[in-house]
């Protein structure tokens, strides 16, 4: 594609989002920053036809089903592409991916993805002396690997494991004031910290990734399977320790503390670059680009790879039960 990119940014043909906003809150975001948006990657197009590119966004399925029955997903296939924050989906469109796994990972189909992270997570005033070596505050019991950072907790570098707890109080807490000391709590710990770990859960990936980028903090990614997106120097701005070596992070971090500002820098630099509302676009925009200069596989021929691929991987169990719950919620069989 030669000069700005045609961008045309479209929503599922999800049967409960008009009625439940929040399921399109990604796609609201991108939408409201590409009317923002005067550089040179992409402009707006209001036509998908005469688009070069469609972008779906927000709630689409377990595994894409509401983008794959939409009607403009049947009739432009070959220049549609996703933008999906779901771990577990089995990638039946072309596009970018917040957990993809390296043996997942084709260059003529997918690129590493990310979040988009929420407006609260903010720094309302500087850390300049964090009183942390490292930290983490989040679930323990999402994955192995979590689980092992229990034996990292020191007074100078807190694991605080919060499983089942943050989520019941997020779902029953309806005082916002409630909800805010969770968040304040969250993001005092991110900026009292030198290095925020960032180990992979249930998903390769971490939303915790880019929230410490997001507020100046080096992360340090534990994660062998996850695939970064293409763009940023991750050198830089990140940290990455093999899964196996969870144990040395103690002495690993202690011999780079020197480079947590510069990193903490790097990263916030880098957020803003690549993963920040208005940043993101471009990031998408290029790396479909890239993407598009592949030819798109056939339908059958890409739906057996995906079936074929999801059974290797064990995931298929997963997509059966997903086709059950979806049966059971909205009275219709999606394949």
């Amino acid at each position: 594609m030669s000069g700005k990119i045609k961008l045309y940014i479209a929503e599922t043909a999800h049967p409960t989002a008009k009625n439940e906003p929040w399921r399109n809150i990604d796609l609201d975001r991108l939408r409201k920053a590409a009317i923002k948006y005067d550089g040179e990657v992409f402009s707006v197009c209001n036509n998908p036809k005469k688009s070069d590119m469609i972008l779906f966004s927000g709630d689409m399925g377990p595994h894409l089903e509401f983008v794959r029955i939409s009607k403009l997903y049947r009739k432009y296939r070959n220049k549609c592409f996703v933008f999906s924050a779901e771990g577990k989906a089995i990638k039946f469109v072309r596009g970018l991916y917040a957990s993809i796994e390296g043996k997942e990972y084709s260059e003529k189909l997918y690129r590493g993805g990310f979040y988009l992270i929420d407006e609260h997570i903010k720094a309302k005033e500087e850390v300049t002396n964090p009183k942390y070596l490292y930290s983490f505050v989040g679930s323990i019991d999402t994955s192995e690997t979590r689980t092992k950072l229990l034996k990292l907790n020191r007074k100078d570098s807190p694991i605080v494991d919060v499983s089942g707890k943050v989520s019941e109080a997020w779902a029953n807490y309806e005082d916002e004031t409630e909800k805010k000391k969770l968040i304040d709590s969250y993001i005092s710990s991110i900026l009292n910290s030198k290095f925020v770990l960032c180990p992979r859960g249930y998903n390769c990936s971490s939303i915790r990734l880019f929230e410490s980028m997001k507020l100046g903090r080096a992360p340090v990614i534990i994660s062998d399977e996850w695939t970064s997106p293409i763009g940023p120097d991750w050198d830089s701005c990140s940290v990455r320790i093999n899964e196996r070596d969870i144990l040395k992070i103690p002495v690993l971090l202690k011999e780079r503390e020197n480079e947590w500002k510069d990193l903490g820098e790097s990263a916030k630099e880098t957020w803003e670059k690549y993963f920040s509302d208005t940043g993101a676009l471009e990031t998408i925009t290029k790396s479909c680009s890239d993407i598009a200069k592949y030819k798109s596989p056939s339908r059958c021929m890409n739906n057996l790879r995906c079936y074929y691929n999801s059974i290797r991987s064990g995931r298929f169990k997963y997509y059966i039960r997903t086709r059950i719950n979806l049966y059971k919620e909205f009275k219709k069989l999606y394949l």
